[in-house]
């Protein structure tokens, strides 16, 4: 069943009134009126949702019937992720989102090549429609956020919102991300939000990575082998979302 963002509900009726949305279910998905839809409204819950009338501007939808499913994590998991060459960072998102992480920062880092800020509003709206897309394929209730990029400073006054911040680096040998969520888990702690660093293609300058770790960064090894930036961000956000769940 296909499956929608509402962007008001009232009572037992819901309106859909974004225009890429009204476009996508009337000349993609050619959904008529009596077609029932999975719907996601403000309030994080789900409905089963027939289509009453298709207008111009909006698409006005009956609540049939709510859903009641666990469809997100127990931890906020929050990705500041150095900025990558070409289309990686869509990949990112879009893996990311699928795996439950709440929001993702680009990082503007000294060894990143690409540089967003002459068009940052056109990726970042971009980045938040693939979010999105990605969000109602996985059948999650909420998109994550596509935070503004951030410079060092900037994502260490952000780390100070997570309970506990990871720093995966290559050059680390003595810590294993296995090792420390074990010591966690061991100690009881309820872990209920979390963020996860990682470096761009040239990796994190040992400046960035002394700074990150003065500020509380807790710096991880992902093993033996050489991951790609967007490896490790998928690799990371699965990791924590399988322990921490």
């Amino acid at each position: 069943m296909d499956r929608f963002f509402a962007d008001s509900c009232i009572e037992n009726r819901a309106y859909i009134t974004d225009t890429d949305e009204i476009k996508h279910i009337t000349k993609v998905m050619r959904l008529r009126s009596g077609d029932k839809v999975e719907l996601i409204a403000s309030n994080k819950k789900e409905f089963i949702a027939q289509i009453r009338e298709i207008k111009k501007d909006e698409i006005i939808l009956d609540i049939v019937d709510e859903m009641i499913k666990k469809r997100e994590l127990d931890c906020r998991i929050t990705i500041y992720q150095g900025i990558p060459k070409g289309q990686k960072m869509e990949l990112i998102i879009q893996k990311s989102t699928e795996l439950g992480v709440a929001r993702i920062v680009p990082c503007q880092l000294k060894r990143c090549v690409s540089n967003i800020s002459e068009k940052e509003d056109k990726k970042i709206s971009r980045w938040q429609k693939i979010a999105q897309e990605a969000s109602k394929q996985s059948k999650r209730i909420m998109v994550p956020v596509i935070e503004n990029t951030m410079g060092i400073d900037e994502i260490i006054e952000d780390m100070k919102t997570n309970q506990i911040n990871i720093l995966f680096y290559e050059s680390e040998e003595n810590l294993m991300i296995k090792d420390y969520i074990r010591k966690i888990n061991n100690s009881g702690e309820k872990i209920i939000s979390a963020g996860i660093i990682i470096g761009p293609e040239g990796g994190l300058e040992e400046s960035e990575c002394f700074l990150l770790s003065e500020s509380g960064a807790k710096t991880v090894s992902l093993g033996d082998r050489i991951l790609r930036t967007e490896t490790a961000a998928i690799y990371g956000a699965t990791v924590l979302a399988y322990e921490f769940e």
